[in-house]
């Protein structure tokens, strides 16, 4: 100590100190003044000390009294060494955990609800989900438990939430995930079974076909359901014929639509010929009388003895010059007397429109004036 220069005092015993001391907490001590303020334990060389308002403890003192509290439930021990401060808050840093899963929180996100232990992220959400307000499964008017299905309500046609465990898959059971099930009228299919079924739904049924399947008129049908529209029997193996949409067995599609095909008396289903005002042909029953090949539009008509002969050209042309010049000039004056009945025809009607106009009640006296 330099001359005059003011010894320091000692907080214990508010003394000058002239000997031995012992620099502490930003205060100097006689080194016999320098113990526990409780407990009096003097703090001898190695004994750990803290200070608390201005004074010092030894450390059990000091955790029995003046120590934070580690605010874990579970704890509530004092807390000496390292800490976690959370607003007023402190805990062990083994403490600071996720209310649930006990993951650790001192370096990741946390969250809380309002007075309540703060929990990880996953679980927070977690929680969320299970405290939101529960929708009410339109089945069976209770609490939807877990995640709803979303389906539509045929009654109506509108969405409405319901329990999964009321609507599994219609073929394998399964309980079904939101977003991954197809619905087909009020049936439910899990996304493996409605794939495995994308070969189709009975157009009859409205059905998944799962088995053997017919495919007709741009749909696909269980074999027992594609059947006449009329009498309702299956086409097992036999040929159906469409019309408007729907198939008739021959019986009844002959005796309500059918054309009938001049050479095999058959239903024509399809396409046909019709040369001659009065016939219909298939295609392939329209044939030359000379070589039985198709003829189509390419063919040559005439009467021999009141019946009707037809021709491909072909064949027609290595006839002998005789037949095909008398032929044509058959064909001449038969077309040459057709024009001139149609020349009389149309005389005719000129004839009866001139007296129509003519007459009495049609005259411009008693005809209406425009308004």
């Amino acid at each position: 100590m330099n001359p005059g220069e003011v010894p320091p005092t000692c907080p214990r015993c508010s003394q000058y100190i002239s000997g031995p001391a012992i620099r502490a907490i930003g205060k100097v001590y006689h080194s016999y003044c320098f113990y526990c303020k409780h407990c009096s334990l003097p703090f001898t060389q190695g004994v750990r000390h803290f200070e608390h308002d201005g004074d010092i403890y030894c450390e059990n003192d000091y955790r029995n009294y003046y120590a934070p509290r580690c605010a874990h439930p579970d704890c509530q021990k004092p807390v000496v060494a390292s800490a976690v401060q959370i607003g007023t808050l402190q805990y062990h840093p083994e403490h600071f955990a996720c209310a649930t899963c006990n993951t650790l929180l001192q370096n990741v996100k946390y969250f809380s609800f309002p007075g309540e232990p703060f929990l990880c992220e996953k679980c927070f959400k977690t929680t969320q989900v299970e405290r939101a307000p529960r929708k009410t499964c339109w089945k069976c008017s209770q609490p939807i438990t877990g995640d709803p299905l979303s389906i539509r309500n045929e009654i109506n046609d509108e969405m409405v939430d319901v329990c999964a465990s009321h609507y599994p898959c219609d073929l394998c059971k399964v309980i079904l995930a939101p977003g991954k099930f197809q619905q087909i009228e009020d049936r439910l299919y899990c996304e493996e079974d409605y794939r495995r079924a994308l070969k189709g739904v009975c157009g009859a049924c409205n059905q998944i076909i799962t088995g053997r399947s017919v495919t007709a008129l741009g749909k696909v049908w269980h074999p027992e359901h594609f059947v006449c529209a009329h009498c309702q029997e299956p086409f097992t193996g036999s040929t159906y014929y469409p019309k408007d949409g729907l198939a008739y067995c021959q019986a009844h599609f002959t005796q309500f639509f059918a054309k009938q095909c001049f050479h095999c008396k058959q239903a024509i289903a399809g396409k046909y010929l019709n040369p001659f005002e009065d016939r219909f042909y298939h295609p392939d029953h329209f044939t030359c009388q000379k070589c039985v090949n198709p003829m189509g539009k390419n063919f040559k008509q005439w009467k021999v003895d009141s019946e009707t002969q037809l021709m491909c050209k072909d064949c027609y042309k290595k006839l002998p010059s005789s037949e095909r010049k008398a032929f044509e000039k058959k064909e001449a004056e038969l077309k040459k007397a057709r024009e001139k009945e149609e020349k009389e025809e149309r005389k005719q009607k000129e004839k009866e429109v001139r007296i129509l106009l003519s007459s009495s009640w049609f005259s411009s006296e008693t005809a209406v004036p425009a308004k």
